[in-house]
């Protein structure tokens, strides 16, 4: 069937792939034998009322396309569990993607916290070191000061 075969699900079935042939000959068949009956009701009453064997057959065909009509409908519902039971599958599926991408979000989110308090730390450490080279570069300017000896007359330029 041409409608097993349908791989895209984003492209929309065809008139094929959706039993539009089956359909149309399905509602020609009924209409013609609405036609048929209409036109020959009277004909046909007659017949059926002194005939005990069109009688007889025609009520056996009503009861043998009432049987099939059963049968097919069972198929049919049986293939409807089955594609409803492959649906709940994909869609459990799904969901369970879904699920694993909401851990690598969290994952995401947490590893990203983490970057940016050690990059806080890493700041604050650069800091740190900065403050202490500072402090040092001013010991030892003062030092340096402390143990030149003044030129006289000239007056020590700090910086």
């Amino acid at each position: 069937m041409a409608a097993k075969d349908h791989a895209d699900p984003e492209k929309p079935l065809t008139f094929w792939d959706r039993g539009g042939p089956r359909r149309a000959v399905a509602w020609s068949f009924i209409v013609a034998l609405a036609f048929v009956v209409v036109a020959y009701f009277p004909d046909l009453s007659h017949l059926y009322e002194k005939q005990s064997a069109v009688k007889n057959f025609l009520d056996g065909a009503c009861a043998a396309l009432a049987l099939a009509l059963a049968i097919l409908e069972l198929v049919h519902s049986g293939e409807a569990n089955e594609h409803r039971k492959e649906q709940n599958r994909l869609t459990e599926k799904a969901n369970d993607y879904r699920d694993e991408a909401n851990r690598y979000r969290a994952d995401a989110n947490r590893l990203q916290e983490k970057t940016v308090g050690l990059q806080a730390q890493v700041h604050q450490l650069q800091e740190g070191i900065e403050k202490k080279l500072t402090q040092i570069r001013i010991y030892i300017s003062v030092r340096l000061d402390q143990t030149l000896p003044q030129p006289v007359g000239l007056k020590s330029i700090r910086i």
